[in-house]
Order: structure tokens, then C-alpha cells, then sequence
């Protein structure tokens, strides 16, 4: 049932306690349909078929293959933004081809506008693409970490600070722990969506998938028991800590 949500986007075999869970954790926007999957597929299909195909074939394969994921899941409004993010960012900036993007969403599906899962993914990635390079230069310059954790750590952190302020006016709660729990759990998704995709051509990895799922969902139940906030003022305080950070490092820079 999980496999077939991530990779479809069918929920109709339930998966409603790992939403509640998601919910409670500040999680949701993993088990959502988003850019972060169709980036996931893209890992995948993109360099076989290159080396295959060439570059050029290779690279228009690829975006085929990413065209039908979206089609697939019933041309959802995240997903649909993310495709078209992806292809006018080879011919434009990246903050252009965002605009763009989100332009042309709602262009062509007006209402779109209100869906809840697009709004979280229309934030989250403001907050990745003008806030995380800041971030991780910072992080770098206190505690030099392999470049993914940095990467990891402040493409999180700028997506909820983004994002936080929606889930609390739509949820009247939130979890600040999300920021750190949210590496780790977009780890184990994108490990178990990569598994599913593997294992519709090689069945002995069901098994490790029932493993993987079993221990997403123990994570999901230990971050449930962290107490929510549901105040705005937590909030508002590692806003700035984080801006106080930000502009230490600069000024130590």
C-alpha cells in the first residue's frame, strides 16, 4: 500500500495511521506526491539511460519517463509544478523557472490554487531555493560535514521554516523537531521508493521492503510520542536563532 502511494499516488489501500503519524510529525509532505519523488525516479532512470542512449536521447527518455510518473498519478498539482520546474530549469535560472513554473500550474489548472499539497510544496521548495545555500554555508563554516548531511540538514531546515506557519494554521500544531527527524525519515522514503521501483523486476527484495516499512513506521511512532507545539512563539524563536546564525557566520566570514 505504500509502494503503491508513493509511486502512483493511490491511496486506496489505506495507509491512514503512517498519515496520522506524518501529520502529527511534521512529516506529511513525505507521503505526498512531490518534487522530492519525481527527483527520486529522475536518480534513477537518468543515468542508465544516458549511458545507454547518449546524453541528448538519454536526457528526453529520461524526462518521458518522468512524464508518464506524473500522468500515472493523476497529473497531481505538486507533482505537476515539480515536472514543469524541471524542464524550464534548463533553459532558465532556477528562481526564474520556479516562478515560471507555478505561473504555468496555475494556467493550466486553475484550481490547483487550492490544494493543500501543492501550497506545502510551493513553499517548501521557496525555502530551498532561497534560504538553504545560506544555511549550509554557515553549517560549513562552524562544523565541516560531508556535503549531503549539510545539504540534507538546511534544504530541511529552510523547508519548514518556510512551511511551518501553513501546517499551523491548517493542523493548529506543529513539530519543531521535524527540521532534524526529517533527514532521517526522506532518507528511509526515498530508500523504500527506490526498493519498490527495484523490486516490481526482482521480487526477492519484497521482504527487505516489509523490514523498511516496519522500521518506518517505529520511527514515525517515536517521533509521535515528542511533545507538539502549539503555539506560534517556538517557532518565531528559532526564526531568530537561525537569522542570529546566519548573520554571525556572515560577519565571522
Amino acid at each position: 500500500a505504500l509502494s503503491s502511494l508513493l509511486i502512483l499516488g493511490n491511496d486506496d489501500n489505506g495507509n491512514t495511521e503512517l498519515k496520522a503519524l506524518a501529520a502529527k510529525t511534521g512529516l506529511s509532505h513525505l507521503l505526498s506526491l512531490s518534487g522530492m519523488h519525481l527527483a527520486i525516479i529522475s536518480s534513477i532512470v537518468e543515468k542508465p539511460l544516458r549511458r545507454l542512449f547518449g546524453k541528448r536521447f538519454g536526457t528526453c527518455l529520461s524526462f518521458s519517463v518522468l512524464f508518464v510518473f506524473t500522468y500515472l498519478s493523476g497529473w497531481k498539482p505538486s507533482l505537476f509544478r515539480a515536472l514543469l520546474f524541471r524542464l524550464l530549469s534548463r533553459i532558465l535560472e532556477s528562481s526564474h523557472a520556479f516562478v515560471f513554473s507555478e505561473v504555468c500550474l496555475f494556467v493550466l489548472s486553475p484550481n490547483s490554487i487550492s490544494d493543500l499539497g501543492a501550497a506545502f510544496s510551493f513553499i517548501s521548495l521557496s525555502g530551498i531555493l532561497f534560504l538553504s545555500g545560506r544555511i549550509k554555508k554557515s553549517i560549513d563554516y562552524i562544523l565541516p560535514f560531508p556535503n549531503r548531511v549539510t545539504s540534507s540538514v538546511a534544504e530541511s531546515t529552510s523547508a519548514i521554516l518556510f512551511s511551518i506557519p501553513l501546517a499551523f494554521a491548517y493542523y493548529g500544531q506543529y513539530q519543531l523537531w521535524a527540521i532534524l527527524s526529517g533527514v532521517i525519515a526522506s532518507m528511509m522514503i526515498s530508500l523504500f521508493m527506490s526498493l519498490s521501483l527495484a523490486s516490481i523486476v526482482f521480487a526477492p527484495l519484497r521482504p527487505v521492503l516489509d523490514l523498511l516499512y516496519f522500521a518506518i513506521r517505529k520511527y514515525l511512532l517515536f517521533l509521535s510520542e515528542i511533545e507538539v507545539q502549539t503555539t506560534i512563539y517556538p517557532y518565531l524563536n528559532f526564526v531568530v536563532a537561525v537569522a542570529l546564525f546566519i548573520a554571525l557566520t556572515s560577519f565571522l566570514e
